[in-house]
């Protein structure tokens, strides 16, 4: 991580709002972990996206103690660039049609949230659900979306990440797209002063 001071600054604003603060990256693996090692007798089924989630979680998790991790297809060919890169990425088994549902139980599979379809998900036998993903922050939306277990969980800067961000950039002009910018605009308006607008909110 590195600091740039700009004139100019356009900053992504997808969790512009309060509500937004990830917790720390090693607590909510940890949480993942002991969710997984709890249901022995389940296999346990982590929706994420496919580039770049995935990949993240397979990583911090590769030291973890878990029975064995397996990657829908979709994940599998993102891998496999990624290894073909030189991007050390440990290579999770694929999930497979002949594997007997048994031998997935006490395991943890990554698939992507497409693939959430209960006739899809019955051949793992008994199993749990979660989705690795900011928006789990949202009590109702994750009671909406049907998962299980919410994992807080982004790629994204937090409400005082990008706070931060654009304060130490020092910019002259700051233009905010993507999410709540509005939001987050109209608050550095009042308390610092800055020249701030939102492209969502024209």
């Amino acid at each position: 991580y590195q600091e740039v001071k700009t004139d100019f600054l356009i900053c992504e604003s997808t969790f512009a709002l309060p509500i937004f603060n990830w917790d720390s990256t090693n607590k909510i693996v940890d949480q993942i972990v002991n969710w997984v090692n709890q249901s022995p007798n389940m296999t346990s089924i982590l929706f994420c996206y496919s580039l770049g989630k995935a990949q993240r979680l397979l990583n911090l998790l590769k030291n973890k103690a878990l029975k064995k991790i397996y990657v829908h297809n979709n994940i599998k060919k993102i891998n496999d660039v990624y290894i073909k890169q030189g991007i050390d990425l440990k290579d999770e088994a694929k999930i497979d049609k002949n594997i007997k549902p048994k031998e997935y139980q006490g395991s943890l599979i990554l698939m992507p949230p497409s693939q959430n379809k209960v006739d899809l998900l019955k051949g793992f036998g008994d199993f749990q659900t979660a989705f690795a993903s900011g928006w789990m922050l949202i009590r109702a939306l994750k009671n909406r979306s049907g998962y299980d277990k919410g994992f807080p969980i982004s790629d994204h800067a937090d409400w005082n990440g990008l706070i931060t961000t654009i304060k130490s950039s020092q910019a002259k002009k700051v233009f905010l797209d993507h999410g709540n910018g509005e939001n987050l605009a109209r608050y550095l308006r009042s308390k610092e002063n800055l020249d701030i607008e939102s492209f969502s909110s024209n």
